[in-house]
């Protein structure tokens, strides 16, 4: 038995020798760096650290009392206690009932009869210890309410801001933190004790603890001490701050002390130290019991008990400018303290863990610093400085257009003011939904986000008025002074609604979130929901109504330049462009900028719903946001230049459309002479197959490498997912699991706008090809006359002679020897009829594109009245009947009206009346055959009534009575009005009615004969 009790207490010293060990183990420098870690992290310019592990009391100090005068911290160094100030007040009233003058079970009515509390419309009865357990069902948010002062009735003054308050909960039935609650402690000390508050604390409290360098406000710190001086993280660094005074807080937040006094606070309520305050400290730890606990916590009086089993009383405090920890296990005679000269939330989490650490020996993972909110409040006040630069630059731009004239007043009309009522009626909610911020947020006034917000809150609140105020400001000297340039008066607005509308359906997905089991703020809730709504709406409204007229307009514009430009261009040169190919840019081409509106609104919407996600992500834990929108950009630059590699094939494809417009164009030009054949058919369907095969094939292997390059993007954004689910733990240890989660969701909310703005980069490629393929076709077709300026003619009036001087054209083949015609020489006079015969290909239509203009000669000249005219004149002397003829369907650059009896009688002589007739300048039927059209054609010669006619082949598809009425008729009539006429024929029998003929041999002039007085023709050498 002696051997057992022998083993049995070397068994226990062991364990003890080993726990001391353990416990030993722990250096000065882990704690060291482990502080000075976080002091950086939290942006804590100084603090003082009180340890006692086993019973062993070391006072560590760190940093700085002041960032400016960069002053050491020593541990006579006085901070302030904040919240763990209460524990001070619960042993007030712990005390005092003690001595019998408080019975904590007693309603606060009984010392403070004037004030009076409600739930839901009845009167509520609340104790004074569901007051010390915060389970009075104040809310929280009546901090905001205390208000400044340093006057002797400052704490009554707080107080009486509470008579008549609408609790949030039912008395005694849940916990609910409120400041203000040890502030009513406070005043019913003062009210029973006869002393102000921070008399009695200091004589009952603190004198019998042995805490003599510590006191009750600030304004009670005597000289010769001192004090730290608070700071406030405002972008992104601690800055000196000077809060306030709130005396009327005294009781909950504002106890002055030092290390070496918490060092013996802390001895104190572990009972290392025995005072006659011994049995109120030991009440003061016991948990109320009657409520649920919440987070493994209960509170006691004055300290949060936790229920994990550990045995750790704690707790934190924070103010404007200061921060402090208190925690202790008392089994373990092992505490920790922390006063800290900074309103960093890290201050809580580094007491946690060197508490855990003395306790354990490691430092958990599971602890982490909440937001502080200053870090996305300063990246969206950063955005909003580089918007107002922006806009400031524009309003510059709206001065100076002002200044030079360049914008003029249009005056102040209905529509000015109709505008100016929608943008009023569209700011002013949004006005009030920023002014209500606080409110809704916290139920905070704007003066107390003044002094618990940072400056960054201040500073961007102000940012996001001036930006409003400057960009409403634009929109009204734009509305009265508008931008010449059309695009220039859309695009601002349209940017700034964009961006309006992307923050609110981020804001939409933030308040849904936020709804789930939040009534409080219910009201607030839907008010900003249906603001956000609102926004949405209108702005995409706006935006979609904007960028469809946008584009469209463009899209207008772009055609009728493509069309303008054509127009300009001479003949010669527009012939050498194929068919497909025109079709393809005017229809296929501008059809895709066409689109571009939707796909700009999708991603536009998806940029700024991505951009403010990200921003959301940044304020809850900032790099591990940034190593994700690093992968982000990663992911969509693989996915760019994966994509890219897909150009090349649609070219091609875009090329091998211009092929099958071609096709589609001989079908329609050529379908009566491939209506012939069976087998002329089956050949042309095959190769429109074979070229429509390929077509599809292009397409198919450029989409197919998109849909690889998708499917990459989606294996990527798995990735993504995964690399945050387990890489940022590894990355980030400190990392809290809830954050981890919110990134998860986060990122499976963005995977659709991710992936909407990947899909849009083949787009944005079709586009480009499309754009660029406009451009190269426009770039080809050089101006060579400007149509929208007036042609004033070498020769007014009508011609007396037209002389082709030596003219002649080569075809650029590209052979030694290309094919041409000429040289040509020939003169008319007014009266004189000229025919141009040769068989085919001897280059009869080639002369009389050289004679009208159509083709500029490569030598000689053409002479009106012995002037020289250009080519590209020489049309405006011309009315043309060419072959195959070609007629529009509205009559352009005549005049009829007052004509209705001659065109009736040329469309009787033409045997036209009963076929066709005109109306609006319009024919009302085309659909005539080819001997027809060309004698509606002349009809056309006869409206223009230009004093040189030209016809190609024009008897060619008349039958044998109106040919004859053509040369014996109609020609000597032109030959009677002056009209010199050129007509190309092959009628031999009727050569005897022209004046002179010019004969064609392989591109050369073979003869020309001129006819004389006798009428016979004779040959001119």
């Amino acid at each position: 038995m002696i051997v057992n009790n022998a083993g049995g207490r070397f068994f226990l010293l062991c364990c003890v020798l080993l726990s001391w060990l353990q416990v030993s183990a722990i250096h000065p420098g882990t704690i060291d760096s482990l502080v000075r870690e976080q002091m950086k992290d939290g942006n804590i310019p100084g603090l003082t650290l009180v340890v006692i592990q086993d019973g062993r009391e070391s006072i560590y100090t760190f940093g700085y009392t002041d960032v400016r005068t960069k002053e050491k911290v020593v541990p006579a160094t006085l901070f302030e206690l904040a919240s763990c100030s209460k524990a001070f007040t619960a042993l007030g009233i712990l005390r005092l009932s003690k001595a019998g003058k408080i019975n904590l079970q007693d309603p606060v009515s009984v010392y403070l009869p004037w004030l009076k509390f409600s739930y839901k419309g009845k009167p509520a009865v609340v104790t004074v210890a569901q007051l010390l357990h915060h389970t009075s069902g104040i809310p929280w948010y009546t901090i905001s309410s205390i208000p400044p002062g340093n006057e002797r009735d400052a704490l009554e003054k707080t107080v009486r801001q509470l008579n008549n308050m609408s609790l949030q909960a039912i008395p005694g039935e849940s916990f609910h933190y409120a400041t203000v609650n040890y502030d009513i402690l406070g005043l019913i000390i003062a009210t029973v004790s006869g002393l102000s508050y921070e008399t009695y604390v200091t004589d009952s409290v603190l004198s019998p603890l042995g805490m003599h360098h510590t006191f009750v406000g600030r304004d009670r710190v005597p000289g010769g001490y001192v004090m730290a001086q608070g700071h406030k993280i405002s972008f992104f660094k601690a800055r000196a701050y000077e809060p306030p005074l709130f005396k009327g807080n005294n009781p909950a937040g504002y106890i002055i002390t030092d290390g070496p006094d918490m060092a013996q606070w802390l001895k104190v309520q572990m009972g290392l130290v025995h005072t006659e305050l011994d049995s109120e400290i030991a009440a003061s730890h016991l948990r109320d019991e009657s409520v649920p606990p919440g987070s493994n916590l209960s509170y006691a009086q004055g300290w949060l008990v936790s229920l994990r089993g550990d045995g750790v009383i704690y707790h934190d405090g924070l103010n404007p400018d200061f921060t402090s920890y208190a925690g202790f296990i008392t089994r373990k005679r092992t505490g920790v303290v922390i006063l800290a000269n900074s309103n960093s939330t890290y201050t809580r989490t580094l007491g946690n863990q060197l508490l855990s650490l003395m306790d354990k020996g490691v430092v958990p993972k599971d602890i982490y610093p909440e937001s502080d909110n200053d870090r996305s409040f300063a990246t969206i006040a950063i955005a909003l400085f580089f918007y107002l630069f922006i806009t400031l630059l524009f309003t510059g731009y709206i001065i100076v257009g002002i200044i030079r004239k360049r914008r003029k007043y249009r005056g102040w009309h209905k529509k000015e003011s109709i505008s100016m009522l929608l943008l009023f009626a569209a700011v002013l909610p949004c006005l009030v939904g920023i002014y209500l911020i606080p409110q809704a947020y916290m139920h905070f006034s704007w003066q107390a986000i003044r002094v618990w917000g940072p400056d960054s809150l201040q500073v961007m609140m102000t940012l996001l008025l001036l930006c409003i105020g400057l960009s409403c400001g634009n929109a009204v000297v734009s509305l009265l002074f508008p931008d010449p340039h059309k695009y220039l008066r859309v695009i601002p607005q349209t940017l700034i609604v964009s961006i309006l509308s992307g923050i609110a359906n981020m804001v939409l997905i933030l308040l849904i979130s936020s709804a789930a089991g939040n009534r409080d703020n219910l009201p607030f809730i839907l008010f900003y929901f249906g603001l956000s709504v609102m926004i949405y709406l209108i702005g995409r409204s706006y935006i979609q109504r904007t960028l469809i007229g946008f584009t469209r307009k463009l899209v207008h514009e772009i055609r009728i330049d493509m069309v303008g430009k054509i127009l300009s261009s001479s003949y010669e040169k527009f012939e050498k462009i194929e068919n497909g190919r025109v079709l393809a840019t005017i229809n296929g081409d501008i059809y895709v900028i066409g689109n571009i509106a939707y796909m700009a609104i999708s991603l536009a919407t998806s940029i700024i719903t991505v951009i403010g996600a990200f921003l959301y992500l940044s304020a809850i834990a900032f790099w591990a946001t940034m190593v994700t929108a690093i992968l982000v950009c990663v992911i969509s630059t693989i996915y760019y230049f994966f994509s890219k590699s897909t150009r090349p094939l649609f070219e091609e494809a875009r090329d091998a459309g211009n092929v099958l417009m071609d096709f589609m164009t001989d079908l329609i030009n050529g379908y009566k002479e491939i209506s012939l054949n069976r087998r002329k058919k089956l050949e042309f369907r095959e190769d429109i197959s074979d070229c429509s095969e390929g077509l599809r094939a292009k397409i198919m292997k450029a989409e197919t490498n998109f849909i690889y390059a998708f499917l990459v993007g989606e294996l990527l954004l798995i990735l993504l997912l995964g690399t945050s689910a387990f890489g940022l733990p590894l990355l980030f240890p400190a990392i809290k699991f809830p954050v981890i989660m919110s990134f998860i969701m986060i990122l499976l909310y963005l995977i659709g706008p991710i992936n909407g703005i990947l899909r849009s980069i083949p787009e944005i490629m079709q586009f480009k090809i499309a754009w660029d393929r406009i451009e190269v076709f426009l770039g080809e077709l050089p101006s060579d006359l400007s149509i929208d300026e007036p042609m004033p003619l070498t020769v007014a009036g009508m011609p007396d002679s037209f002389q082709a001087d030596g003219i002649r054209f080569l075809y650029d083949t590209g052979s030694a020897q290309p094919f041409g015609v000429g040289p040509v020489s020939f003169e008319l006079n007014k009266g004189e009829i000229l025919f141009i015969t040769g068989g085919n290909g001897s280059g009869k239509s080639t002369l009389a594109k050289m004679l009208t203009g159509l083709y500029k000669p490569s030598a000689g000249v053409i002479r009106i009245n012995n002037q020289v005219i250009p080519a590209l004149e020489l049309g405006e002397y011309f009315s043309v009947v060419f072959s195959p003829v070609h007629l529009f369907k509205k009559l352009y650059s005549v005049t009829i009206d007052g004509k209705e009896e001659e065109i009736f009688r040329y469309l009787e002589e033409l045997d036209l009346s009963h076929k066709v007739s005109i109306r609006n300048m319009t024919f009302d039927t085309l659909e005539l055959s080819n001997g027809q059209l060309k004698r509606l054609a002349l009809l056309q010669c006869y409206l223009e009534d230009k004093p040189i006619y030209l016809f190609d082949e024009w008897a060619a598809d008349q039958d044998p009575e109106y040919r004859k009425f053509f040369y014996r008729t109609l020609l000597p009539k032109m030959k009677m009005q002056n009209k010199i006429v050129i007509a190309i024929t092959h009628d031999d029998h009727y050569f005897d009615v022209a004046d002179k003929i010019l004969k064609l041999n392989v591109g050369k002039m073979e003869s020309l004969l001129v006819k004389g007085l006798s009428g016979t023709l004779t040959a001119v050498k």
